[in-house]
């Protein structure tokens, strides 16, 4: 995934459950591009458009952007990410596979949003348009330090498009 930096959405003022167009990001752009200018030099990468910053919170029931309802029961946390100018209408794929890894490890910020009973490789991630699984493999070695040997998800398709073809009789075709 993408270089991340996690927070508590309550640290930016948000609940989780705001919908990006609903959010003031003029307000909140200081204070996630200091968190990017801090965070770069500790990853050791340049500043451009990563790291990006993620915030999460524990499931909350919320509307999403398609206007359907999700409920607590349908995902494991909340979570909305940064993308250069605006919070991210739906979730970044790659910043699914570094949410699934982070939360696999103890003590980090998605860590202490799931609940201990719900934990497992596999996290549902709910976000702005909607819920997605997403798998991680995340092990601590001998020496303490966390390592991820593989994460992954599937996407859903969803209609691009729905009509009609007319398609003539073979005897009447010109």
């Amino acid at each position: 995934g993408n270089p991340t930096v996690f927070i508590p959405a309550a640290a930016a003022g948000l609940e989780g459950t705001e919908l990006p167009n609903a959010m003031d990001y003029a307000s909140l752009l200081p204070f996630i591009d200091e968190l990017r200018d801090l965070a770069a030099p500790l990853l050791g990468i340049p500043l451009t458009d990563q790291p990006r910053v993620a915030l999460v919170a524990q499931a909350q029931q919320y509307t999403s952007s398609a206007e359907e309802l999700v409920t607590v029961e349908a995902m494991d946390l909340l979570a909305r990410i940064s993308t250069p100018g605006r919070i991210h209408h739906a979730f970044t794929g790659t910043g699914t596979i570094a949410l699934a890894c982070a939360a696999q490890v103890e003590g980090s910020v998605p860590y202490q949003c799931i609940p201990d009973a719900q934990r497992s490789q596999k996290i549902r991630i709910g976000h702005p348009g909607g819920v997605i699984e997403v798998r991680a493999d995340v092990q601590r070695d001998v020496d303490g330090a966390w390592h991820a040997s593989g994460a992954g998800f599937d996407r859903t398709a969803r209609y691009l498009m729905r009509g009609e073809v007319f398609i003539p009789h073979a005897a009447r075709a010109p």
